[in-house]
């Protein structure tokens, strides 16, 4: 996926967990190409954000316009996790290169 710095846009995370999507929660993560995405503690936010699931996707509003996180151009990772189910799968799901 390719995205402007500049722009405000959805970014959608596809996966391929076995489940309902109707009754689990999903986060995501967007962090440097190589990194793995970090939990939440007293000093950071973390880099997992809540996110909605459109049409078996993960959706989440990214940019500097009211996006969750702006990102500057890059290599960056795209990572899912489910909560609220017996397993805890994470992916890494695709690349994002913002220019």
């Amino acid at each position: 996926m390719l995205i402007a710095a500049e722009s405000t846009e959805n970014v959608f995370f596809p996966f391929t967990a076995n489940v309902d999507t109707a009754t689990i929660t999903c986060e995501v993560a967007i962090v440097r190409d190589g990194a793995r995405p970090s939990e939440a503690d007293d000093d950071e936010a973390g880099d997992w954000h809540a996110t909605e699931i459109v049409d078996g996707e993960a959706v989440l509003l990214i940019g500097p316009d009211g996006g969750a996180l702006a990102l500057k151009p890059g290599v960056y990772g795209m990572w899912v996790r489910i909560r609220d189910h017996d397993e805890v799968p994470v992916e890494r799901v695709g690349v994002l290169t913002v220019y």
